[in-house]
């Protein structure tokens, strides 16, 4: 065992200085450090420059300077290494559910859409954030700070507007537009006036804010705000021929039961009587829609005019607030639809023998959802319209197919 001189600790001490540490309390409890391992280790005949430079990496990982800002960080954010741990776990957890959501949602396997949202809520809200929290607090520089604080920004919005798109919740296309201006007006300025100052990164900034600016117009081109004009008049044009189909069967079901001049006792009574109820229902289901939505008009909105504008078959809170109550439950015209329905299926079955699984089970499972969430909580006022307008169309063609 050695004994340093005091010019050794000197210039130990000025080389932890020159090395970027200046805090008092740090450095000599560096020095403290580094002398008891100099002088416990070093053999006797060596040079003591020489051994001192090969034991300095064993205090850090890339330079000595690490130490310091560790410490003001342990100072200043005391819960500093529990947060990194719950940034790397958030975000591998949430890497890992998005994956498998959009391979079940390719495959059109159940639970899909449950993944996802629980993917972007730990993304958005917990990977995001901390990713935000733990830089800022690394970061000294008011620019750097401002790139990540947009930069963060713009992917919890990002991830929002996406799940917003996907679950068909309203607000996605105005989340989108937020992002991608946030993106080209504040995040590619910021991140360009940040890189350009350092000569170093000058050439590497310019690629990099060419290849994001790239990208964020390629993503503006992908913004869907309106559907074609070709795909709107061709969906315009199934409802109504649904509708006038609708019509027709009607007209045709009471054509066919005043031939039959029925007892009031005969099942063909009964059934016109049952069919009557269900479609009475479903009509009624479809005009409070449209007179939910005949603000649009500024009077009353018929089914047509429903169709015919953007505005109102875009609106995806109708379901939410018409045929629901506050906890997700069907409103009472919805369960007496449901009623209706489940009677004139039962007596189809008891009286005519029907055995079709398919037309108007209210009991079917479709790629893990039931009847009510695959025919009403998915889509806008439009996509509801229609598949009443469905409903009633098949109690028409049960109806016409069993009166004799």
């Amino acid at each position: 065992m050695i004994e340093l001189t005091q010019h050794q600790v000197e210039y130990i001490l000025n080389d932890i200085r020159r090395n970027g540490i200046e805090m008092e309390e740090l450095q000599q409890n560096l020095l403290d450090h580094i002398c008891c391992v100099i002088e416990n280790e070093m053999p006797v005949e060596t040079n003591f420059e020489e051994f001192y430079r090969s034991i300095l990496p064993r205090f850090f990982r890339r330079e000595l300077r690490e130490i310091q800002e560790e410490t003001s960080l342990l100072l200043k954010f005391k819960n500093y290494y529990t947060m990194k741990k719950l940034l790397i776990y958030s975000g591998i957890s949430s890497s890992v559910l998005l994956l498998f959501a959009a391979i079940f949602k390719v495959l059109h396997w159940p639970g899909a859409n449950a993944m996802f949202l629980l993917g972007v809520i730990i993304l958005s809200l917990l990977f995001l954030p901390l990713f935000l929290i733990i830089k800022t607090k690394e970061s000294d520089k008011s620019l750097e700070k401002s790139v990540i604080i947009i930069g963060s920004v713009f992917g919890i919005l990002v991830s929002l507007s996406t799940l917003f798109k996907i679950l068909h919740w309203p607000g996605a296309n105005m989340l989108w537009l937020i992002s991608i201006s946030i993106l080209i007006l504040l995040f590619i300025p910021v991140y360009y006036l940040n890189g350009i100052r350092r000569e170093v990164n000058k050439t590497n900034t310019i690629v990099s804010t060419v290849l994001i600016l790239v990208a964020g117009i390629l993503l503006f081109m992908l913004t869907n705000l309106k559907s074609s004009q070709k795909t709107e008049t061709a969906q315009l044009s199934a409802n109504l021929h649904l509708n006038a189909q609708y019509i027709n069967e009607t007209a045709l079901c009471n054509s066919k039961f005043l031939k039959l001049n029925a007892d009031s006792n005969s099942k063909s009574v009964t059934l016109k009587l049952k069919a009557d109820k269900a479609c009475d229902v479903a009509e009624k289901l479809k005009m409070d829609i449209c007179t939910k939505l005949s603000s649009a008009f500024g009077g009353n909105a018929t089914f047509e005019d429903i169709l015919n504008n953007s505005k109102a078959r875009d609106n995806y809170a109708i379901s939410a607030e018409l045929l629901f109550d506050g906890n997700a439950k069907p409103s009472a015209d919805l369960k007496e639809l449901l009623s209706s329905l489940n009677d004139f299926r039962t007596f189809l079955k008891n009286e005519y023998s029907f055995d079709n699984h398919y037309i108007l089970n209210t009991e079917e499972i479709i790629d893990g959802k039931n009847w009510l969430e695959t025919k009403f909580t998915d889509g806008n006022a439009e996509f509801i319209l229609k598949n009443l307008t469905q409903i009633q169309l098949d109690v028409r063609y049960l109806q016409a197919l069993y009166l004799n």
